[in-house]
């Protein structure tokens, strides 16, 4: 084997793998189960030979914080933004998936070919499924509201 191969090989019995590996089948099998233009769509998710894989919609863009670095956004493209972000979240919540680190850089900002843009909800690594939301739930959707308040 070669240096690179032994670097990127994997210890199969190592309980952070594991963990690691169980974390992630977690996170695609939850993002699976939503179909909504505003989430990473997942198209399957698995363990062969080379380890655990997880096969999702390619995305196109930048990241929110990258844009608001960059200072490219108007208040109307940050409203949009805001709005596609919480149906999207909304539609989690129906089938009781709460995101709990939404944040700029977990949203993705992909440019239609009509001039529009559309935005995508991405990691969804801390999510939890929960029949009511939580207190740490509703302060990030405040932090929302306050961050786009002029």
């Amino acid at each position: 084997m070669t240096a690179t191969t032994n670097m990127l090989k994997l210890p199969t019995l190592s309980l952070t793998v594991l963990t690691w590996t169980k974390n992630l089948l977690k996170e695609a099998t939850a993002l699976s189960s939503i179909q909504h233009p505003n989430i990473v769509t997942i198209y399957d998710a698995g363990i062969d030979e080379d380890g655990p894989y997880v096969v999702m919609e390619l995305i196109n863009g930048r990241t929110l914080d990258e844009m608001v670095e960059e200072n490219t956004l108007t208040w109307e493209d940050l409203r949009e933004i805001i709005i596609q972000s919480e149906e999207a979240l909304a539609a989690a919540q129906n089938l009781n998936l709460i995101h709990r680190d939404l944040k700029p850089s977990n949203l993705m900002v992909c440019w239609l070919p009509s001039g529009k843009f559309q935005v995508k909800i991405v990691d969804f690594g801390l999510a939890k499924f929960s029949s009511s939301p939580s207190l740490q739930t509703i302060d990030h959707l405040a932090c929302i509201f306050y961050i786009s308040s002029p």
